[in-house]
């Protein structure tokens, strides 16, 4: 059976000043001819994307029809930003590297000895 949904597609910018640190969020034209300069909310430094100072998000809603026809234009742009906010997080917050015990490392050579005794086999057999 198929499904139909309604995809939200969107795009976020998000703003950092060099001069303050402010964050500030910018819907972006799906459609490019975005300005790709910025005025901090905060201080009024302009700025652009050459000073990497922005990032961009890329995202998606999915709704039924139904949930569509219902849905108010708030409600999407908080889910928006709920979605963008949460990225931003984990850019910020990365998980912490675990350095792999030796024994795992051990374990990790020895599938590694497998792949390559299997390859030369299949090698040896090319020769033959």
């Amino acid at each position: 059976m198929d499904r139909i949904t309604v995809q939200v597609r969107f795009s976020k910018a998000i703003w950092t000043c060099p001069k303050c640190g402010q964050e500030d969020f910018e819907d972006r034209n799906m459609s490019g001819g975005d300005s790709y300069e910025h005025t901090c909310s905060v201080c009024s430094y302009i700025f652009n994307q050459s000073c990497n100072q922005m990032r961009e998000y890329n995202g998606s809603l999915n709704y039924t029809p139904e949930e569509y026809e219902v849905v108010k234009s708030e409600d999407i742009a908080t889910a928006k930003q709920i979605l963008v906010d949460k990225w931003l997080y984990d850019v910020k917050n990365p998980p912490a590297y675990v350095e792999p015990t030796k024994e795992e490392l051990e374990a990790e050579l020895v599938e590694k000895q497998i792949e390559l005794d299997a390859l030369q086999t299949r090698i040896n057999a090319k020769e033959v």
